[in-house]
């Protein structure tokens, strides 16, 4: 058990008095934006002996990890933030593993160093985050439906604002929200500052609508900024204290005001957009970004030996909190116990501490279960599913079964079991129009073996490729990333590719024809398949023990696919 001593990171749109007033210290006029808790080797805590956290991980990954270390490395999965905004943090949108992986290679070989401002990737991992608001929070997040989006813009009347609406009438959503955004981000300069210009001016002649405030306000902190228009594109979001959000890798968010505990995976990448003074790269943002509209989900807690769980639907991190009383935490593997309000104890077979407001502790798996108790609120984020060696289990987490306990696709370091049946719901949200982006028509798979002969599912469009060489990169759908092509292709047969990680396929991979693959872009190593997520994702799952080059699997596979509009 190791107090941790944080660091601090002071940016400008961090509030001077809200974290200094939970640490109980005077405030020094400066903005403190966020207190970092983990072993990013970027920032990492250091214990009280003054040892750095990466590297006391790397010196007994075993002690300190437990049956994470087999999965993830000798690396913390996650890691922890205070976060204390006072004013509009930047759009932005966080990378899944493959992406991540992609993007860090892709600028390491062009010789980006890391301390680069304009450097986008600063290490390989992915960031799923979710938050728990401390007090009232506001966010924009999800992106709303083109009509939606439609509606308010076409209420300004601004011939300025044609072009995007013109965009947005498009029936398909997603290259609707697509195509605008591409306009408003990556548009000309002199066009994109007379419509920042033209929208600022007309919502000040009417600040009563919440969307006009919303603009007026961005304006403020940001004039002339493309991010102004940009928000109305997405949901905004309003937090109580005491709930949890999850926020999914492609889902652009921005955190407006308010103070909150972020739990994450262990990474810095963050794509911008706008509303920053920092390094925007739009181009690689709309690469990622998530075109599903839909507003981010809050995560509904469950009962768990006297706290309370949120489990997000990915791999690698969980987040338990108990508000004034004492429980027993069960859960092993590394843990991060936060005071978020009030004080709190903690002891275990590691020893003992007590922990003031704003203070923090790493239990490690040698430590064993922790029994806490606070006055306040306390948060631990752990790793769902790893137990420590005492019996008993108050977290809701059972011992895994040999094997159920994996990491994810091609991210080394997303670690865990994904937990896709917590429970969540959707965050409250202003809205101006539902929908979502359109559905995908019940497969008649008679008729498409019959249609096999009508089109050439394993063989490439653009003629024959290594497959070895597409290892690693993005595929891409009409809607958004799909994935990225798994080592396992090589195993898959003639033309064929192995889909893993990304925002569709957490934790298994699918097999996908070559035929199904439009184009391929070497420039920015991505597969572009004409096809929705969703429909990828309905594709014929392998079965266990089944192997990808499978006949009858592959017959199966084939049938889906040349069944589908546009393929055969």
């Amino acid at each position: 058990m190791h107090r941790l001593i944080n660091p601090r990171r002071h940016y400008e749109w961090g509030s001077t008095t809200a974290l200094p007033s939970l640490l109980g210290t005077e405030p020094d006029g400066r903005p403190l934006a966020e207190i970092w808790m983990g072993a990013h080797p970027a920032d990492p805590s250091t214990t009280e002996s003054g040892t750095r956290l990466d590297r006391l991980v790397a010196a007994d990954p075993g002690g300190v990890l437990g049956p994470v270390a087999e999965l993830a490395g000798p690396r913390m999965p996650f890691m922890v933030k205070l976060l204390a905004a006072a004013a509009p943090l930047s759009l932005q949108v966080h990378p899944t593993a493959a992406q991540a992986e992609a993007g860090f290679r892709r600028e390491d070989d062009a010789g980006v160093p890391l301390t680069d401002p304009g450097r986008s990737y600063r290490d390989r991992s992915a960031k799923p985050e979710l938050l728990l608001a401390l007090t009232e929070m506001e966010m924009l997040a999800g992106l709303r439906t083109p009509v939606a989006v439609r509606e308010v813009l076409g209420a300004l009347d601004l011939p300025e604002l044609d072009p995007l609406l013109r965009a947005l009438s498009d029936p398909d959503p997603a290259y609707a929200l697509c195509a605008a955004l591409t306009w408003l981000l990556r548009g000309g300069a002199h066009e994109r500052r007379r419509l920042v210009a033209a929208v600022t001016a007309r919502t000040r002649e009417n600040p009563g609508f919440p969307a006009h405030r919303l603009v007026n306000e961005l304006a403020a902190h940001h004039p002339g900024d493309v991010g102004v228009v940009a928000a109305l594109f997405l949901h905004h979001v309003a937090l109580a204290p005491g709930e949890v959000v999850f926020v999914a890798p492609g889902t652009v968010h921005s955190y407006l005001r308010g103070t909150g505990l972020e739990v994450m995976a262990a990474s810095d990448n963050v794509l911008r957009a706008g509303l920053t003074t920092k390094h925007v790269d739009a181009g690689e943002l709309l690469r990622l970004i998530d075109l599903r509209p839909g507003a981010p989900a809050l995560l509904a807690g469950s009962d768990a030996g006297g706290g309370t769980a949120y489990v997000p639907p990915v791999d690698g991190l969980a987040l338990w909190t108990l508000a004034d009383g004492a429980a027993r935490f069960a859960g092993g593997g590394p843990r991060i116990v936060v005071a978020c309000a009030g004080r709190a104890r903690v002891r275990s077979a590691g020893g003992h501490l007590a922990l003031r407001p704003g203070e923090s502790a790493l239990l490690t798996h040698a430590d064993g279960a922790a029994d806490l108790a606070t006055d306040g609120l306390l948060a631990v984020a752990h790793c769902p599913g790893v137990q420590a060696a005492e019996a008993g289990d108050l977290t809701g987490e059972r011992v895994p079964p040999a094997g159920a306990v994996r990491p994810v696709g091609d991210a080394p370091g997303e670690c865990l079991s994904r937990r896709a049946d917590a429970p969540q719901r959707r965050a409250r949200v202003a809205r101006a129009g539902s929908g979502g982006d359109g559905g995908t028509s019940t497969t008649n798979r008679t008729r498409g073996i019959r249609r096999m002969a009508q089109w050439q599912a394993w063989a490439f469009r653009d003629g024959e490729q290594d497959v070895e060489s597409l290892v690693g990169w993005a595929v891409r759908g009409r809607d958004g990333e799909v994935g990225t092509v798994d080592d396992a292709s090589l195993d898959a047969g003639e033309g064929a590719i192995v889909v893993g990680s990304g925002p569709v396929f957490f934790g298994h991979m699918t097999l996908l024809p070559a035929g199904a693959v439009k184009r391929i872009d070497r420039e920015e190593r991505c597969l572009h398949v004409p096809l929705t997520r969703e429909q990828i994702e309905g594709a014929p799952r392998r079965r266990s023990g089944t192997r990808f080059d499978d006949p009858g699997y592959r017959a199966e596979v084939a049938a889906y696919y040349g069944s589908l509009p546009g393929q055969a």
